[in-house]
């Protein structure tokens, strides 16, 4: 009698070389498209120079995202972080680069770490003694991303872009109420009075909260007297606006804390003008990041650390100083200085 048994074995082989020969086909596309993509983007340069040659070059450096130290860059989807070593690198290229006329800080930011803030401030200061740095606001370049653009010599942002958010706050959550009710108990052990200071676990302490106090007036007083000395102007002069709110453009510019209005392009302009340069309708701008493969592929977020899954959620926390209480384990948060536009 013939064997009726069915015979699935070749089938479930072709179904898997089947789909061997989709991934590669896939993995081929990738590859095809970036290899179009930079030739696409070199012909572009190429034509631009020749159409051009006496256009100015300006050098742009991005700050996308949540400002934090590290290199972290980008984001599977979409808002990601910003690495200030990375920042810092771009800046002293596009400084130390003679073909570069000028810098063009590109700034869609709410903010983030206070010393990463501090570096990149620092950076752009640097730099900006050697060239022509010229701050270029988009959506957002509140608190931390402000804090940047302070030491440019030149500010602009369109009408409409949330800026300023001057201002320090700290978040805190107490959790206690929810643990008593499921049972829940704390045994953490300390070495001393404030090494769970800002736990969740129980209500603050009044001397935790005037320890925590004294940290936000310092890290306040920090940002308010650079702002103030990038922007060579009176203390006096900022505190107004610094008490965290958040302004437009346009409101900005009355107040002193931005200098022109206009987008990209406009800034660029002005960087030519400012480097003595002839300006064209089109200066030429030229990226000082270098993403991987990877990242130029997927926009994966990369660090020498290894990848980060904070960036999964796209925008990062929410736009506040986030507490650098110790979390369960000895951990702790960074220090942020994020604005809510």
């Amino acid at each position: 009698m013939a064997d009726q048994r069915p015979r699935s074995g070749g089938c479930t082989g072709r179904a898997v070389g089947w789909g061997l020969l989709g991934c590669a086909g896939l993995v081929a596309m990738f590859i095809l498209a970036f290899v179009v993509g930079l030739n696409r983007s070199s012909a572009g340069a190429t034509k631009s120079a020749a159409a051009d040659p006496g256009a100015a070059r300006l050098g742009v450096v991005k700050v996308e995202g949540m400002i934090m130290s590290g290199g972290l860059t980008g984001g599977l989807l979409g808002g990601g972080a910003t690495g200030a070593e990375s920042i810092v690198r771009d800046l002293r290229k596009a400084a130390a680069n003679d073909q570069l006329a000028g810098i063009i800080l590109r700034i869609n930011s709410r903010g983030g770490a206070a010393g990463a803030s501090q570096e990149i401030y620092e950076a752009v200061r640097e730099a900006a003694t050697k060239k022509p740095v010229v701050a270029s606001m988009a959506d957002v370049a509140a608190s931390g991303g402000y804090y940047v653009a302070a030491g440019a010599t030149h500010i602009m942002a369109n009408p409409a872009t949330m800026t300023g958010s001057i201002g320090v706050i700290m978040s805190n959550f107490n959790f206690s109420g929810l643990m008593d009710r499921y049972g829940v108990t704390d045994t953490t052990v300390t070495s001393g009075a404030f090494k769970d200071a800002g736990s969740p676990t129980r209500p603050m302490r009044p001397e935790e909260r005037d320890l925590f106090q004294a940290l936000i007036d310092d890290t306040y007083r920090q940002f308010l007297a650079d702002v103030a000395k990038g922007r060579d102007v009176p203390t006096a002069q900022v505190r107004p606006f610094a008490d965290g709110r958040v302004l437009t453009g346009s409101q900005a510019l009355a107040a002193g804390l931005i200098d022109e209005l206009g987008g990209l392009r406009d800034a660029a302009r002005r960087c030519a003008q400012l480097a003595g340069k002839s300006v064209p309708p089109e200066p030429r701008l030229e990226s000082m990041t270098e993403p991987s493969l990877l990242d130029t592929l997927l926009g994966t977020p990369t660090t020498r650390a290894g990848f980060d899954p904070r960036l999964l959620v796209g925008g990062g926390p929410p736009l506040w100083l986030v507490s650098p209480g110790a979390l369960p384990g000895g951990g702790s948060l960074p220090l942020l200085m994020s604005g809510q536009p």
